[in-house]
């Protein structure tokens, strides 16, 4: 049996963000993602989601056949939200059974001419890094369920994985092979490339919202920042030192 979340991912996108639950199912999601994001799939309790859903728990199974299926629907949005600025890039046309050189080759070209999307790969950067900061503020919660679950929960690993590899990964590498195209950045390997950027501000915004939520923070400031060590290295460059008094 797959695996209910990777059955989910492995859909393409476009498809993925089709499916919106409404009525019943929405009600008893929303106290699922409630209730797991308290306990943990581990600790959650399927009487405990459906007496916050207000629903009986004959009824929540009457709507999803296991506990699996009701993780896998409650937290499929929110890993659609934390990507959502590539997840829109990459809705804007189906890759779907296109090669992986193929796939980087049609998200590059969406890269370069999608208007929403700011021009250079630091704009980029800066204006998804915003926005992912922006979404773990408003959902610390969530974030905090989704990161605990990568590190303790094999099958869930794979899942989200499997859709980073297969769809979004391709999308990161056709911004990045732009800002080589353009002169931005030096032709390094990409893979690297992408091992060095992603983790740097995703951890900013874990530490930003799950460890010190309550410190000074000035988000714009820090992406600057961040961006321009990534850019221009820790070595002074002749230009600050010439304007040092």
């Amino acid at each position: 049996m797959i695996y209910p979340l990777k059955e989910r991912l492995n859909a393409p996108l476009e498809q993925q963000e089709a499916r919106r639950p409404t009525g019943t199912d929405r009600r008893i999601l929303d106290a699922a993602k409630e209730v797991f994001a308290r306990y943990g799939f581990q600790g959650a309790k399927t009487l405990e989601i459906a007496r916050t859903a207000g629903v009986s728990e004959k009824t929540l199974f009457q709507h999803f056949k296991n506990k699996e299926q009701l993780f896998a629907e409650a937290i499929h949005p929110t890993l659609l939200d934390i990507l959502d600025p590539l997840v829109k890039i990459s809705c804007e046309e189906s890759h779907e059974g296109a090669s992986s050189d193929n796939r980087i080759a049609a998200a590059h070209e969406e890269v370069m001419s999608t208007p929403q999307m700011p021009g250079t790969l630091k704009e980029r950067m800066h204006a998804v890094a915003l926005e992912r900061v922006h979404f773990a503020r408003e959902n610390p919660d969530m974030l905090k369920l989704t990161l605990q679950e990568l590190l303790i929960r094999d099958e869930y690993r794979d899942a989200v994985t499997g859709l980073w590899m297969d769809q979004l990964a391709p999308i990161i590498s056709a911004s990045i092979e732009a800002g080589v195209e353009t002169g931005e950045i030096r032709d390094l390997p990409i893979p690297t490339v992408m091992r060095v950027i992603v983790p740097v501000l995703s951890a900013y915004a874990t530490i930003r919202s799950l460890l010190a939520p309550e410190g000074d923070w000035n988000d714009e400031r820090e992406v600057d920042l961040m961006l321009d060590i990534l850019f221009n290295g820790l070595i002074p460059r002749k230009s600050d030192l010439t304007d040092t008094p």
